[in-house]
């Protein structure tokens, strides 16, 4: 067997119900939809841009200045949390850990 590091994230979005080959390798972000007086403020790309690269950029130093304590750190999971969930959540939960706060509850 030969072990190949490789990584995608994917987002997906669906009306109804998704396999379970998907669901058990997912992190899953219930939505509704908006209610009929329900008021929301318009997504333009170009104008998040700048704060977005900002962004972008605090967290790559944040990552880097991190990166020992990231790559060892093994998160403590929640009960029931086993197998192909654990694995989809302990990245998070490591960056949670480790950005320290509120930010693991």
């Amino acid at each position: 067997m030969e072990y190949f590091p490789v990584f995608a994230a994917v987002a997906l979005a669906g009306i109804g119900d998704l396999p379970d080959t998907v669901t058990d390798r997912a992190i899953i972000l219930r939505m509704r939809r908006r209610a009929r007086l329900e008021k929301v403020e318009p997504f333009r790309r170009r104008m998040a841009q700048p704060e977005g690269a900002t962004l972008n950029r605090r967290l790559a130093a944040w990552a880097k200045r991190n990166a020992d304590e990231l790559g060892s750190h093994i998160p403590a999971m929640p009960d029931g949390i086993v197998d192909r969930p654990a694995d989809v959540w302990e990245p998070l939960l490591t960056v949670a850990d480790i950005a320290g706060g509120h930010w693991a509850e």
